[in-house]
């Protein structure tokens, strides 16, 4: 019964059913096949943009991969073209196919591309797996052909690690792609040079092709690039030999290179676990080691391979055929092996058929020892090299070195390099006996800053004495090099010459006491000595007399020691060395005192391209030297002159035909047991060449207590020096004197000589240009001594023991005299000391008597002076007049002046009347007092003395005294005649008497009287006085 109403009833013809649903799964059909029609166009249209613009856009250009690979290197030369050093960004030597072993061409396909001989750049299979693994949120991308792989690395494609899904579907569309180009490229390439080839052989060519530049490109760590490095970084062989394990290890290594660093890695090759029953673990070595692969062996040679054809059956197998136990000493040891990826790379290449059973055997074996070599490089003076290319990246950026294509000519003459490396390397059992297993040189020409030799260590492959460090740049505590860069500018600041006296002896510096090296003190010392024997305290000194740290500072780094830094405060310690420096640093510092014109330092003469295009050419800059040529002339005739070296050293540096400038130095290290030497330097230059030393250990450990540079360095500066004379490359030089000129000082004080400074005190000596010592030194007293105790001077001293002494006054050149007080404290002391014995040198006048030498007075002694009166001139050369009179005898006679011993004499008498002369030409002229000193056979004396003016001249005649003079004549008439001459300043020295009728000699005398008989009374007297003074006169004796 149906429902319906008479509204909505309306007639309707009938269809049948069927006829119905037919027509309308047509027409569902038809519009259905439409939609999919329109959807694909609309797929593969979009599918064609997304081509255009996400993967064909801006893909590099392939066919230009054959060039890509022809990138040279930097290449750094000598100054004669000599290669040294061949830079890479990437450590590759290109080789062919044919160059590279087999083993190693089967390993890698065998573990990067099982199908690679099948397909043609592109495995759909290992794709669909790695497009799987990703679609199901696995770690499966890779995948990847050797062909695309080179794409990679050759065409820096960009990896997608971290990107999109999107992202990485774009790059796994640009790899297809550029693989596919890359075929063609090739084959095209192939074919156009091999016309006769089939398709078949060009394809075979191509895969080779693919092969070759696969095997140059990848890489396997450690900046290796290409199996020819890393065949000479792990196992220092060429790729033509490597065996079967090291073909898997280097095939290994692509996948995860940090990973399977063979250096590093403990998962490249297979390792084990020992462990006891208490689960503590053990190395595997020694004997434990031994037992383990013994039983390993020999369940190994038992084992059959023959179903184990896929790799992860072998590793699997090969893992079950370790010892599950080991019993050694009667303990039981647990042994459990994890394979490594060389043994899932030994597997593959027996699932591929390359290898033998027997071969995969031994290989595997093979692991469990293998071992690894880091080959040296090719390198000539590797530190240098390094140094170069640091300075190339510093001034043009890394690109310079990594686009290469350069031609680097430095100033190095790898001739001489090869001399300086012998003379360190020749010297290493001197080394080794004082505790050093290092040394370095650098040689520089300090005109225009070429460097010549630089020897950074003795061997830069030596990791026992980490040979990689490079001594010439590594800071060190610059120790003593510093004090003539001190001394020079003591120079330039102060009236000083190279024998001004400084004192090496106890000194204060605020709270602290500077100590010398050895602890001992060696006095008054010229300047020259002092900084020729290196002392610590005059450096010190120098130090303050400059203006301190305030002045010294910028001064040394004007000098180019930028390891002087502002932000540490040094103090004096400065002066001894506390700032670190290098070596480089210390030769251009040096070559200031080498000449007036250094030139900055600069190793690179000239850089080019490989077609011959300069991009630079070295001038030379010449720095502006605040060291004044006056001073480097002072420098040079103290370092250069071997007189101022301590003791042995005077010869031991010595090289024959060749003068040169030596300071030698060390920098001390704390220890337990005290200070013990470092660093052990040497520093040498010519008017033209520095040469810096150094020897000690990379690692700051001490050497022997008692090494020395003498022992260390003589024989390597010799030998080096005497080398380069015999081949020519250097010779003897004069340093050209400027600025300077000779002077004569006081050796006590360094001032100008006074009228009472003793000649023996006075030295010549040479002053810069400039700085002329204008002060005149204080009054020097004379003094007499009694040398039997260096003390007062007694009557009783015998004459033999009497020596003139100096009384001086102490002085300094130090700023507000602060070690004046110290100075005068050191000469109380010195009684016995060498400078008394040289120059007899008083600073305070000695009050003592020397033993059994105390006198008693006898004042019974009558004394009368005759001659010289009291306060008149007195000629220093002359005669005293004297008589005596005592109650017992007298024994000798002193002449004193100032209580000096002028003259002594013997007398055996109790009444005396004596003129005895006298030469007082070493006193200064003036107000004195002489003396007579009478001693009795009792040995008590008594003295008398009367003042008188030393002149140094007499000018006037002597005179005839004729009121004491007399005339008389004879019964024959003759006249005996009584003549006294005197001379007011001196004393009559000689005289004769002339009969002027015959002009005949008729008498000669000595001194002031004379007595004579003569027949006539006219007479010619000529009488001279000790300076020449002549008295002619005509006398009557009738008038007399």
């Amino acid at each position: 019964m149906y429902a319906y109403t008479p509204k909505n009833f309306k007639r309707r013809s009938f269809i049948p059913q069927q006829q119905r649903f037919s027509r309308n799964t047509q027409n569902i059909g038809k519009k259905l096949i439409w939609a999919i029609a329109g959807f694909a166009v609309f797929v593969i249209f979009s599918f064609f943009i997304y081509i255009q613009v996400r993967v064909l856009g801006d893909l590099p250009d392939v066919s230009k991969i054959k060039n890509m690979t022809m990138i040279e290197s930097t290449v750094i030369t000598d100054r004669n073209g000599q290669e040294l050093y061949k830079i890479f960004d990437e450590n590759r030597q290109y080789i062919d196919l044919k160059d590279i072993s087999k083993h190693m061409i089967n390993a890698i396909v065998a573990v990067e591309d099982q199908r690679f001989w099948d397909h043609e750049g592109l495995d759909p299979m290992g794709i669909f797996r790695a497009w799987f693994k990703t679609m199901i949120g696995k770690n499966g991308w890779g995948g990847s052909t050797i062909t695309q792989q080179l794409i990679t690395n050759v065409m820096k494609l960009e990896r997608p690690f971290g990107w999109s899904f999107l992202q990485k579907v774009d790059y796994k569309l640009k790899q297809i792609v550029l693989a596919k180009r890359l075929n063609n490229v090739l084959q095209k390439q192939i074919k156009a040079e091999n016309k006769n080839l089939t398709n078949e052989q060009v394809k075979h060519e191509m895969k080779n092709k693919v092969l070759e530049l696969y095997l140059n490109y990848v890489f396997l760590g450690n900046n290796a690039y290409g199996v020819q490095a890393a065949s000479k970084t792990y196992f220092g062989k060429r790729a033509k030999d490597l065996t079967v394990l090291e073909s898997a290890i280097l095939a290994s290594i692509p996948k995860a290179p940090t990973r399977y660093d063979p250096y590093k890695s403990t998962s490249l090759l297979g390792s084990f676990k020992i462990t006891d029953g208490n689960k503590k673990e053990y190395a595997f070595d020694g004997n434990l080691k031994s037992l383990i692969l013994s039983k390993y062996r020999e369940n190994l040679i038992q084992a059959d391979f023959s179903n184990k054809k896929s790799s992860e059956a072998f590793v699997k197998f090969v893992i079950g055929l370790c010892p599950s136990s080991v019993t050694l000493d009667w303990k039981e040891y647990y042994v459990k092996y994890e394979n490594g990826r060389a043994e899932f790379a030994l597997g593959r290449m027996y699932e591929d058929g390359k290898i033998s059973e027997k071969e995969l055997k031994s290989a595997f074996f093979e692991t469990f020892t293998k071992t690894f070599e880091k080959s040296a490089f090719d390198i000539r003076a590797p530190h240098f090299v390094f140094w170069i290319k640091d300075l190339l990246e510093k001034e043009y950026g890394t690109w310079i070195t990594k686009e290469g294509g350069l031609i680097v000519k430095t100033s190095l003459d790898y001739e001489i390099q090869k001399l300086a490396e012998a003379a360190l390397s020749n010297n290493k059992a001197a080394f080794f006996e004082n505790g050093a297993t290092n040394g370095s040189m650098l040689y520089l020409d300090s005109h225009n800053g070429d460097v010549l030799a630089y020897v950074g260590s003795l061997d830069y492959f030596n990791k026992d004495i980490q040979g990689q460090n490079d001594m010439v740049r590594s800071p060190r505590q610059s120790g003593s090099s510093i004090k003539p860069l001190i001394y020079a500018l003591g120079f330039d600041k102060l009236p000083l010459t190279i024998d001004t006296p400084i004192y090496d002896i106890f000194f204060k510096a605020g709270k602290d006491t500077p100590n010398n090296a050895d602890g001992k003190f060696d006095g008054m010392l010229p300047l020259k000595k002092a900084l020729g024997f290196s002392r610590n305290i005059p450096a010190v000194k120098m130090f303050f007399a400059v203006g301190g740290e305030a002045v010294v500072k910028p001064y040394l780094q004007s000098l180019g020691l930028s390891g002087i830094k502002n932000t540490i405060e040094y103090w004096y310690p400065l002066s001894l060395g506390a700032g670190e420096v290098s070596m480089i640093e210390l030769a251009g510092a040096y070559s200031n005192l080498s000449t007036s014109t250094p030139g900055e330092i600069n190793p690179i003469l000239e850089i080019k391209t490989s077609d011959g295009k300069i991009l630079y050419t070295k001038e030379v800059k010449t720095k502006q030297n605040i060291i004044k040529p006056g001073i480097i002339s002072l420098m040079w005739k103290i370092l250069a002159d071997p007189n101022n070296r301590i003791g042995v050293w005077v010869s031991k540096f010595n090289v024959k035909g060749l003068t040169y400038a030596l300071k030698t130095w060390t920098s001390d290290v704390k220890t337990e047991k005290g200070g013990r030497p470092r660093d052990w330097w040497l520093a040498a230059y010519t008017p033209s060449r520095v040469i810096m030393m150094w020897a000690g250990n990379a690692n700051a450990t001490p050497m022997n207590r008692n090494a020395y540079g003498g022992t260390i360095h003589a024989n390597s500066i010799k030998t080096f020096l005497s080398s380069l004379l015999a081949n020519n490359y250097l010779s003897n030089e004069e340093m050209p004197n400027k600025d300077t000129a000779g002077i004569s000082i006081s050796k006590i004080s360094g001032k100008l000589p006074g009228e009472t400074t003793p000649a023996n005190l006075v030295i010549q000596t040479l002053w810069r240009n400039g700085r002329l010592p204008k002060e005149i030194e204080s009054p020097i007293t004379e003094i007499e001594i009694d040398t039997s105790c260096y003390g007062k001077a007694s009557p009783l001293t015998p004459i033999e023991q009497l020596k003139k002494g100096f009384l001086a006054q102490a002085s300094t050149f130090m700023p507000n005299k602060m070690d004046l007080e110290d100075i005068r404290n050191y000469w109380k002391q010195q009684m016995w000391s060498w400078v008394q014995h040289t120059f007899n040198l008083f600073f305070e006048e000695p009050q003592s008597f020397c033993e059994n030498r105390q006198p008693s007075l006898n004042d019974s002694i009558a004394i009368t002076i005759l001659k010289p009166q009291a306060n008149g001139n007195f000629a220093k050369k002359n005669v005293i007049s004297f008589n005596v009179k005592s109650p017992t005898a007298i024994k000798k006679i002193n002449i004193t002046l100032d209580g000096n011993t002028v003259k002594s004499f013997i007398e055996n008498s109790a009444e005396i009347f004596a003129s005895k002369d006298i030469d007082l030409s070493n006193y200064p002229n003036g107000n004195h007092t002489l003396g007579i000193t009478v001693i009795d056979e009792m040995n008590a004396t008594k003295t008398t003395t009367v003042p008188v003016k030393l002149v140094s001249e007499d000018k006037t005649p002597p005179l005839l005294r004729k009121d004491q003079s007399s005339v008389s004549r004879t019964e024959d008439g003759k006249y005996e005649v009584n003549l006294l001459f005197d001379d007011d300043t001196s004393w009559v020295k000689w005289g004769k008497i002339i009969e002027t009728s015959w002009w005949k000699v008729v008498n000669t005398f000595k001194l002031q009287a004379t007595s004579f008989t003569v027949n006539v009374p006219n007479l010619r007297l000529e009488v001279e006085d000790f300076y020449g003074n002549v008295l002619k006169q005509e006398l009557n004796l009738d008038s007399l």
